[in-house]
Parts: structure tokens; sequence; C-alpha cells
């Protein structure tokens, strides 16, 4: 079982945030005053209700905020594992999950996917060179470790998501990585 801890940062002024009653199976909810000035709530969610519930946080705090997501290596103790009779039910009566990541994740991982970097540059040349060595060689096995080398698969996936979203911002740094990758 994936878990994630969902740290929202909010000004002080607010009170900690309440969370709807059985919408989200929270695994644990704390709350902290970090200054005068700020508070932070946390929460540990399962991965697949990380999205709905992000969604849930961006229309309910109505302040300036931060959410901070982080993957959980362990926790102690564990949490109870329902029982496979239990489970049949439950799937027959909500939709299948399919363990996906978040919104936001699959962002983050976009938007670090189309940074053109030396090592970008680097890599790029490194694949010119191998499928050129291959091509000349007559190999296509060279030419298919060629591509296997050159890092231009992220800023597609950035492209593809970017058109997805709508989000130009995402479009114009894939775009610049794939020209630059050219």
């Amino acid at each position: 079982m994936a878990l994630r801890l969902v740290d929202i940062y909010h000004p002080d002024a607010d009170e900690a945030l309440q969370l709807p009653d059985d919408t989200y199976d929270v695994l644990g909810h704390w709350t902290y005053a970090i200054d005068d000035e700020q508070r932070v709530d946390r929460v540990l969610l399962e991965v697949d209700e990380t999205e709905s519930f992000l969604d849930w946080v961006d229309e309910t705090v109505r302040t300036e905020y931060r959410v901070v997501l982080q993957s959980v290596e362990a926790t102690l103790p564990r949490p109870e594992v329902e029982d496979e009779e239990e489970a049949d039910a439950d799937d027959e009566n909500e939709d299948v999950s399919v363990g996906r990541i978040g919104r936001a994740e699959l962002y983050e991982y976009a938007r670090d996917a189309a940074n053109v970097s030396g090592y970008y540059y680097a890599m790029t040349a490194l694949s010119v060179i191998v499928a050129a060595g291959g091509m000349l060689r007559d190999q296509t096995a060279v030419v298919i470790g060629a591509m296997v080398i050159a890092p231009l698969i992220g800023p597609n996936l950035a492209l593809a998501l970017g058109t997805t979203l709508g989000d130009t911002e995402l479009l114009g740094r894939a775009g610049w990585a794939n020209l630059a990758g050219v």
C-alpha cells in the first residue's frame, strides 16, 4: 500500500483544516503552529486518494497556502489491510482504482523532464555520435542503442501532458527542449 504525506502550509490565523467525514480514508491528521504567522496541517493518505484530496484542498482553503506532497517509505504501526471478502464487496460498489499517481506529481515529473541543461546537451550529442557510428557500420542495434541514450522521451511526454492539460507554460518548455534536441 503506497502512502502520501500531504503538508498544507497556511496562515496561522486560519483554523486547522476540518476534514470531511467519511470522504477520505485518512490514516493520520496532525496540526502544528510553525511560528506566529504560519501553521501546517499534515495528512497521511493512501496514494489513490491523494488527487481528489488535493482538489478538495484547492477548493476549500481560501487563503494563501502551499501544499507539499511526500512519498512515505514506511510507517509504524502498519495500516490495517482489508480482508479479501470486504475488498471484493467494496470493489463492486466503487470505481476500480489502478494505483496511479496524482496530477500534481505527474506535472512535476513532466516539468523536470523538459529541462534543458548541460546534461541534456551532452547526452544528446553522445547519442548522435553513437547513432552516426551505427549508421556508418550498418548496425541497427547500435542505432537503437543511441535512441536509448538520447534524453528526448521526457520532453515529448511533457509535450503530451501540456497538451492534455492545456498548460501553455509546460508546452513552451517541452517545445523548447524538443527543438534543443534537434
